[in-house]
């Protein structure tokens, strides 16, 4: 026969060494599921930020003359893209491409923007393509290489109209630059 627990001072049994146990147990494996969901986190979250740099050959170009140009932007990057330029153009287009992506996606709307009379510049975003950067940041750096796009642009073209709507595939949207010639 076993002899009853003593009892707690409040009235309540004293409480037995097992139930202490498996507290510590099911407080190890917890904190063992925190550690695990924290490393895969990092894993992933890594993935998704690195860099997505590639090489890329010289733009067909649809048959129009380019120039492989680079621009400096306040991300700290040396942005790297191309330019098709047309004499006394309408205007001038800026295509971007999307996350973890290059400015090829965006290459095969050149020709008829071209033939349209429209001067093309086509960049890569800091850590995509042969814009070298440290970390994709799904439009915090990325919205800064758009501006020096727009910046490059004013720059260099020789539009009578100015510089068109901007298009493409902003990385998460983060990027909502604009620009309408005074009088559009």
């Amino acid at each position: 026969m076993s002899t009853p627990a003593k009892p707690h001072p409040g009235g309540f049994p004293a409480a037995s060494p097992f139930p202490r146990r498996r507290r510590r147990q099911w407080l190890l494996g917890l904190l063992g599921v925190v550690v695990l969901a924290v490393l895969l986190d990092l894993a992933v979250g890594g993935m998704l930020v690195a860099p997505h740099q590639v090489r890329l050959a010289p733009a067909a170009g649809g048959g129009y003359p380019f120039e492989s140009v680079e621009f400096p932007s306040a991300s700290g990057a040396r942005v790297r893209g191309w330019w098709w330029a047309v004499p006394n153009a309408r205007s001038a287009i800026i295509l971007m491409h999307g996350v973890r992506a290059n400015r090829l996606t965006v290459l095969n709307r050149v020709s008829f923007l071209h033939a349209a009379g429209y001067s093309v510049l086509l960049f890569d975003f800091q850590a995509h393509g042969e814009t070298v950067g440290r970390h994709i940041t799904y439009g915090y750096l990325e919205s800064r290489d758009a501006a020096a796009a727009v910046a490059f642009v004013h720059r260099w073209s020789r539009c009578a109209a100015g510089l068109a709507p901007l298009a493409g595939q902003c990385p998460d949207r983060g990027i909502r630059l604009s620009h309408h010639h005074p009088g559009d």
